[in-house]
């Protein structure tokens, strides 16, 4: 009992609530398993089937260019929407006719939108990379089956994003967090298996294909009558796309597409100029950041419907202490793993032949020095885009040129050295502006009516 008594102390200390906390749980999981499967990658593949590994997933990340921002704005609109409503029993909604109205309005505008962009993607993306990895084709590597499952796989995971999107706009956080732990559990384990089954390339796909297969199963036998309710209201108070969405939408469409630049061009310029051997150590040491970034920003982001809910309200004060608190913890968290990462990496790369597939401390500092700083910018953003506005849209634009004009440039003549730096450099430049125009429009949206 006294061990309980002092958990949930530190727990509620540390601000971990279920959301958090299931959130945390997904992080952790993926510590766990991260590790077992890098190590697997490096085991069971070539440097170069490493490469293309690594590559595939940067370049499926392009499907932010057909998003568009919009399950960001869905779950915005949704949790103002949710404000005037609550959950009965049976997972269905009760409460203010006109909100249900619109959020159901929303519900039918996602789902069309997705099944279009889900075509799109395969489509796209598949002949994008197609091209791409014909250019640079490696003797010996099968690569054009398992491009194309991957492909299939995530655009039928483009489905689902606007069942959970509109889940947590309904602070349906903890349900969604839990689902999507449930399906990362099942990826990982699916990779691990294909990859010692000798799989090869095919692995990825059929961990992205099993993520999808849990997540619909877990949004379908808890939350169906939700989905029936929405769909099945009678057309009434419509949600303007044109009038409402759109003029929000684009920004962060814009904001996204930028973010491509920033996150996930370093491994094919790495790949495209100095071949997969140098992308696959980028793309090994890149994940162990992303999971890092991931489990960082679980403070933040679990609390974006909620932040919605507060601004709606207009309980100012109780929104800046919340925000306060989950930015702290945030940053917290990444100085503290940044820090793990470093000595793991140092300790590898010095008595573990495993550390030659990863990056040298030198660029590994930069890339956790970026990750720590950019915390601040993410805070920042999912404070201010719950107001439903995006007044980071010039800097996200900016960011993505410089960084893309950086990795280019310095990833061409220093390889991963360059876009490491490249990386670092912009996340310094951008930190007080980002800050600035944060202090800027809190303080003019919260202006007495």
């Amino acid at each position: 009992m006294p061990f309980i008594v002092k958990f949930h102390r530190l727990r509620r200390w540390a601000g971990v609530d279920r959301a958090i906390g299931f959130t945390l749980l997904n992080y952790v999981l993926s510590a766990l398993v991260l590790p077992l499967s890098l190590f697997l990658v490096a085991h069971y593949f070539s440097p170069t089937v490493q490469g293309f590994y690594f590559t595939f997933s940067s370049i499926l990340a392009l499907q932010v260019v057909f998003e568009l921002g919009f399950s960001q704005c869905i779950t915005q609109f949704a949790s103002h929407e949710f404000a005037q409503l609550s959950f009965i029993s049976g997972n269905r909604l009760a409460g203010d006719t006109v909100s249900l109205d619109r959020l159901a309005s929303l519900a039918r505008l996602a789902f069309k939108w997705y099944f279009i962009v889900a075509i799109l993607l395969f489509a796209g993306v598949g002949v994008a990379g197609y091209w791409f990895f014909n250019v640079k084709a490696a003797a010996g590597v099968s690569w054009l089956g398992p491009w194309v499952l991957v492909c299939a796989a995530t655009a039928l995971n483009l489905t689902v994003i606007p069942c959970l999107s509109l889940l947590e706009g309904c602070n349906r956080i903890p349900w969604t967090a839990g689902i999507r732990c449930a399906a990362s559990l099942a990826r990982a384990l699916v990779l691990c298996l294909a990859i010692v089954s000798g799989m090869q390339l095919y692995a990825l796909g059929l961990a992205v294909l099993a993520y999808f297969i849990v997540c619909s199963a877990g949004i379908l036998l808890f939350f169906l009558p939700f989905y029936r309710q929405l769909l099945s209201c009678p057309p009434g108070h419509v949600l303007s796309w044109r009038k409402e969405i759109w003029p929000f939408q684009w920004k962060i469409a814009l904001s996204w597409m930028s973010g491509y630049f920033v996150f996930q061009l370093f491994t094919p310029v790495l790949f495209r100029f100095h071949g997969p051997i140098p992308a696959g150590q980028f793309g090994m040491t890149w994940a162990l950041i992303q999971g890092l970034s991931g489990v960082a920003m679980a403070w933040g982001s679990t609390k974006i419907p909620r932040y919605g809910m507060l601004i709606k309200q207009r309980k100012f004060d109780e929104l800046d202490v919340l925000w306060r608190g989950a930015t702290i913890k945030s940053v917290m968290v990444s100085v503290f793993g940044g820090f793990v990462l470093l000595a793991g990496t140092w300790i590898l790369k010095q008595h573990f032949q495993l550390g030659v597939r990863l990056l040298d401390i030198i660029p590994t500092f930069y890339l956790v020095l970026a990750t720590v700083l950019n915390q601040i910018i993410f805070a920042e953003a999912f404070y201010l885009r719950a107001h439903k506005k995006e007044p980071f849209l010039v800097t996200s634009l900016m960011g993505g040129l410089v960084t893309a004009l950086l990795a280019y440039w310095l990833g061409k003549q220093y390889s991963a050295m360059g876009v490491s730096l490249s990386y670092c450099i912009v996340a310094i430049g951008l930190l007080p502006w980002a800050s600035m125009i944060f202090l800027q429009c809190r303080q003019k949206w919260h202006e007495p009516i």
